[in-house]
């Protein structure tokens, strides 16, 4: 649904679909993905396996590439700048 609304208005859409993923190989996705520069922004589909750690991974997202706004960084910032 998110990848053909973004196809909907213009905007490419890639999904990372894992059956299983450990700690480390998602926190290696995130470091890849922020440092790409064709990569405007991040978003993750909750929840995560409970195995994981959710807000430490999602606190790996740059401020720049939090589209959900869902990093710690995000909490503290006013409405204005969302």
């Amino acid at each position: 649904m998110k990848k053909k609304t973004a196809e909907d208005i213009g905007v490419k859409c890639d999904i990372f679909h894992f059956d299983s993923i450990t700690h480390d190989d998602f926190e290696q996705l995130l470091y890849i993905l922020n440092h790409n520069k064709k990569v405007a922004g991040i978003m993750v589909q909750h929840p995560l396996p409970s195995y994981l750690n959710e807000q430490g991974l999602l606190d790996l997202i740059s401020e720049e590439k939090d589209i959900d706004c869902l990093t710690y960084t995000q909490w503290h910032l006013p409405i204005r700048y969302l």
